[in-house]
């Protein structure tokens, strides 16, 4: 709620659920305590929720600007600005890096909703958030991407992290690396202010930067449907539902799709018709992609040999229970649950 101080003029809106009553107090900054203004304004009943216009008086606005504000509603219902006002976060928190490219986070700190100069950002890996203790690895190997371990923030409240990545090797391929499997790794890291007086308060687990370092690749020459098939085989398994008009892991049928194919692969990945959807191609399989629509040479195609305990374990696998266990919210929900059994707060 940092960030109210420089917008409030007459009024705040609260989203609620049910609400009974809501209040706003604005209590003094902690270096100041005993001389700040405390203030308070209250709403009435609206039902069974929506939006509440306080209406605050220059005062308020004011106490605002230099205090923490807090969000009473009903008994045990509360939200409250941390007890520094502080707050940082990156802007872009999503970043695909291949092997050798090095990108510039920019982490902006602000108290009480205005920027702040010469502090210390700390930044760490944190890969909690990535579905760690699963089938498959994450944020390993950590060498794979660089990075300081603080940055100060300029005039502006803006610290700038330069991160540079190297190659991961395959460490979410299957059979311990022998199949193609999932391209590259996954890395989180979160900053946060190194001051524990600044970086008190309640922690925002969604706040961390999110990076996707492909694996290193050099495409053979001349390149053949050797090393384009296993590529797109994997795409071929998790869109079945294009098998009806194109099968991916099929030379014939690429060939007589290839100037969509052309197209499709050709496009900037921020477009939204650029293949692949999920963005998860890396620009060297791309071009090599590309390359081969170009000049389409044949060669042989090798079925990787699954083990049969392999085999047998995945015939008796719950799908849905597996299905249930992805997404970002699922990993919060048992990362909670895990914290709770542990005692942790």
């Amino acid at each position: 709620m940092a960030f109210w101080a420089k917008t409030l003029r007459t009024s705040a809106s609260v989203k609620v659920r049910k609400l009974t009553g809501c209040g706003v107090s604005v209590d003094p900054a902690p270096e100041a305590e005993g001389t700040g203004v405390g203030v308070a304004a209250m709403a009435g009943a609206v039902g069974t929720g929506g939006v509440v216009a306080l209406k605050l008086t220059d005062e308020h606005v004011k106490a605002a600007r230099s205090a923490t504000l807090h969000v009473r509603g009903n008994a045990g219902v509360s939200i409250d600005e941390s007890p520094a006002a502080a707050f940082v976060r990156a802007d872009t928190y999503v970043f695909r890096m291949s092997p050798g490219d090095s990108v510039d986070i920019k982490a902006y700190a602000t108290r009480f909703g205005k920027p702040v100069a010469g502090v210390q950002i700390a930044f760490g890996l944190d890969p909690s958030l990535l579905q760690p203790g699963g089938d498959l690895p994450v944020a390993t190997p950590p060498e794979a991407i660089v990075f300081a371990a603080q940055a100060t923030t300029n005039g502006g409240g803006v610290a700038v992290l330069t991160v540079k990545a190297s190659d991961p090797g395959t460490p979410r391929w299957f059979n311990s690396g022998a199949d193609f499997g999932i391209d590259g790794q996954v890395y989180g890291v979160r900053p946060a202010f190194a001051d524990p007086v600044m970086a008190g308060g309640p922690v925002n687990q969604w706040n961390f930067v999110s990076f996707l370092v492909w694996s290193g690749y050099t495409a053979t020459k001349p390149i053949t449907w050797t090393e384009i098939q296993p590529i797109l085989q994997q795409y071929a398994n998790l869109y079945p539902v294009m098998n009806r008009f194109l099968d991916m892991g099929d030379e014939a049928s690429v060939k007589a799709n290839s100037r969509l194919l052309k197209l499709a692969f050709g496009l900037d990945p921020t477009d939204p018709n650029a293949m692949p959807v999920t963005r998860d191609l890396s620009p060297a399989k791309r071009a090599a992609i590309l390359e081969w629509l170009a000049n389409p040479l044949s060669g042989p195609v090798t079925q990787p040999q699954i083990p049969a305990a392999t085999a047998a374990t995945a015939a008796n696998v719950d799908h849905r229970a597996a299905a249930a266990r992805g997404g970002k919210a699922a990993a919060a929900a048992r990362r909670l649950v895990l914290q709770s059994r542990e005692g942790v707060q």
